[in-house]
């Protein structure tokens, strides 16, 4: 969850800046051990992203991230993966920015 929570206030910073816009993130909790800590701690987190538990059962395809945490993905809206293996921080959250934004230009 620490290289989790070190990437969600970049990613916040960017996500407010496409408010109103066809564009949804969704954060998932791949350690269901941490479930009663992670999943309140992201809804009472003033976050505006959505979190999710993770469940064993759902076929991940493309999405399994093999166990490795944190691993993100942009999809489009026909649901293909465009960027994949991606870190934010403080330094490139202008680029992604600028990924999400090429995105919904193609829309």
């Amino acid at each position: 969850m620490d290289l989790c929570r070190g990437e969600f206030p970049h990613f916040e910073n960017v996500v407010k800046n496409f408010k109103g816009k066809d564009f949804v993130y969704l954060g998932i909790n791949i350690l269901g051990d941490q479930d009663d800590y992670v999943v309140p701690f992201m809804k009472s987190s003033g976050y505006s992203f959505i979190p999710l538990k993770d469940n064993k059962d759902w076929q991940k395809g493309p999405l399994d991230n093999r166990g490795a945490a944190p691993v993100n993905f942009l999809i489009d809206q026909d649901g293909r993966i465009i960027f994949s293996n991606f870190r934010t921080d403080g330094s490139n959250e202008a680029t992604l920015e600028m990924m999400i934004q090429s995105l919904l230009v193609k829309k």
